[in-house]
C-alpha cells in the first residue's frame, strides 16, 4: 500500500492483517494530510482476508471511489468492496482527493456488499446499442476527468465526438437518447434517475460502462 499527500508527504506499509485510513492520527495507521476534517477519523479501513482484500467505507457520509481494471467503482458508507487485484481508493475531502494504492497480486475482481443490501438491477437488463455510445461519452469525464474536466459532456460535445466518427447527430437527438434511457430505467427497473449525473453514477455503479469501453470508442 502507498499514499502520497498533497503537501508531499510519502507512505508505504505491507498489509499483514487490518490498516485503517483518515485524518486522525489517534486510530489510523495511515494519516490523510493536511488536515481536513471534512474527512472521516477512519475514512476506509483495509483488510487481507488470505489472498484477498476487504475495503469497507467507514466514513460517515462520504462516497469513496475505487479505481480498478475494469473502471471506477463506487463504495458507499458501511459498504464492503473485496478485490483480488491491484486498485486505487480515492477519499475525497473539502480541498484535496486523497488517493491511497493498493497492490494485490492476482487477477479477478469480485464485489461484495452487506448481507441486507438489495441488487439496484435484474442482472439482465442492457442498455440498448442505438444509446450505448451516447452514455459511454456522458460518463467519460468521469474516468479522465483530467482530459474532459469534472463536469459531464454536454449534449453537444457528445454530438460533435459521434459526428466525427462518422455519424451524424444532433445536440437534441442526444438529450433525446438519454431521456429515453432514463425512462426505460425507471419503467424497468423502477429507478429513478433525475439528472445527468444520476445517469452516469448509476451507469459505472452497475458496470453498464467501464473505462475500457471509453478507451474503445476513443479509440485509445
Amino acid at each position: 500500500m502507498s499514499y502520497k499527500s498533497p503537501d508531499g508527504e510519502e507512505l508505504s506499509e505491507v498489509l499483514k492483517s487490518e490498516i485503517a485510513v483518515g485524518r486522525d492520527a489517534d486510530r489510523s495507521d495511515i494519516v490523510l494530510t493536511p488536515l481536513d476534517n471534512s474527512i472521516s477519523g477512519v475514512a476506509v479501513m483495509i483488510e487481507r482476508d488470505e489472498d484477498r482484500v476487504v475495503l469497507t467505507n467507514t466514513s460517515s457520509f462520504a462516497q469513496l471511489d475505487v479505481l480498478h481494471e475494469q473502471g471506477t467503482r463506487f463504495l458507499f458508507p458501511n459498504e464492503k468492496l473485496t478485490v483480488t487485484s491491484s486498485v486505487s481508493i480515492s477519499i475525497p475531502g473539502s480541498i484535496f482527493t486523497h488517493t491511497v494504492d493498493v497492490e494485490v497480486e492476482g487477477a479477478t475482481e469480485v464485489s461484495t456488499s452487506p448481507s441486507t443490501t438489495t441488487p439496484l438491477q435484474p442482472e439482465h437488463f442492457e442498455v440498448p446499442e442505438e444509446r450505448k455510445d451516447t452514455l459511454i461519452l456522458l460518463c467519460a469525464p468521469r474516468f479522465y476527468p483530467e482530459r474532459f474536466g469534472s463536469a459531464l459532456l454536454s449534449a453537444a460535445d457528445i454530438a460533435k465526438i459521434i459526428t466525427r466518427s462518422g455519424e451524424a447527430v444532433t445536440a437534441k437527438a442526444i438529450n433525446n437518447k438519454l431521456q429515453r434511457l432514463r425512462n426505460d430505467i425507471a419503467e424497468k427497473l423502477h429507478v429513478y434517475l433525475d439528472s445527468r449525473e444520476d445517469l452516469a453514477d448509476w451507469a459505472i455503479r452497475n458496470g453498464h460502462v467501464t473505462r475500457s469501453d471509453v478507451d474503445t470508442l476513443l479509440g485509445e
